[in-house]
């Protein structure tokens, strides 16, 4: 089966300025050339710690913000190369749903407007039909048709991130980035979410980038999860073998934090030390080097790169 979209080499470098004529000097490498691919009616889930780069590779695939370099295929045709209206076209099948569903919907629209404007843009249905498509999407997502005329403040956070999925299926995307969906809500309600879009994914066949902090939402819904540390992929597998054989040592930390629900297993928990390394800064060798307790003199000369040690399973770690 072919790949539904394929990222090579992606950066996102934003540019340091100083001085009154705010002269370049140097850049701030946010994404350092991420590569990796989401097969049809699959998920990729992307992990990692807060300001490693997750949310600006998402918006870089769809063009919310421009990438430095790097490719974007989707279907194989480069959505770099795309000039206004091809990517206008494009993006009926790429949506996004954002983190907050509080501040994504503009409260000033009702339910309706907000569902059907993407269909309007993209000239899918208009009339009883597109009234129709509203009342389908919603009863789709878990929500009553009766609630079509109601604002987004006489919802609670679930239910708007329902409307935020029904807007984003409007326009039948093939992939959706969901940047953090279910991290500002509930326990009991994350649950409910990402049973719904598992199911969404069974009956559609649509493909995810998920976006998330938290292991066990990544395992919980991936087929395959890269994990990200300042910028770069440092482990990318299938979601068994991340959960079950991580390699990375970053990796090993982030899983040896996430809670078992039996007080009678224990676990030790890897405690990170050291501090964050400057992306601002000229780095030598491997980035996690200064906070790793199996970094060599290696480690901080040569940057590793990520190859493939088991069938399936890339590290960027010498050590491994």
């Amino acid at each position: 089966m072919d790949d539904l979209i394929q990222v090579s080499g992606l950066k996102k470098y934003y540019p340091i300025t100083s001085g009154v004529l705010k002269r370049v000097t140097g850049h701030y490498k946010a994404v350092d050339d991420v590569s990796f691919s989401i097969g049809y009616g699959q998920t990729f889930g992307l992990v990692g710690e807060s300001g490693c780069g997750k949310t600006t590779v998402g918006k870089s695939i769809l063009r919310l913000i421009e990438p430095t370099d790097g490719q974007i295929l989707l279907e194989g045709k480069d959505l770099r190369a795309m000039n206004s209206a091809q990517l206008r076209s494009a993006r009926k099948d790429m949506q996004i749903i954002f983190q907050d569903p509080y501040s994504s919907l503009n409260p000033r629209m009702t339910v309706m407007e907000l569902i059907s404007e993407p269909m309007k843009l993209h000239n899918l249905a208009s009339g009883s039909e597109l009234q129709d498509r509203v009342c389908n999407l919603l009863e789709t997502v878990g929500l009553s048709r009766i609630e079509m005329k109601k604002y987004p403040h006489e919802f609670s956070g679930g239910q708007r991130q329902r409307i935020m999925i029904a807007r984003a299926l409007s326009v039948q995307p093939k992939i959706i980035v969901c940047d953090e969906p279910v991290s500002a809500l509930d326990v009991s309600i994350q649950a409910q979410i990402l049973n719904l879009m598992k199911e969404l994914q069974q009956n559609l066949g649509i493909a995810y980038l998920f976006i998330a902090h938290g292991m066990p939402v990544v395992k919980h819904i991936s087929h395959q999860v890269g994990v990200m540390y300042l910028g770069k992929l440092v482990e990318v597998a299938d979601s068994e073998s991340i959960f079950s054989n991580c390699l990375h040592p970053y990796t090993q930390a982030l899983m040896s934090a996430v809670p078992i629900p039996d007080p009678d297993v224990k676990r030790k928990t890897m405690i990170i030390k050291g501090e964050v390394p400057n992306l601002a800064e000229k780095q030598e060798g491997c980035l996690f080097a200064g906070r790793c307790s199996r970094c060599t003199a290696r480690c901080r000369e040569e940057a590793p790169i990520l190859r493939e040690v088991e069938s399936g399973h890339q590290v960027a770690c010498h050590c491994v």
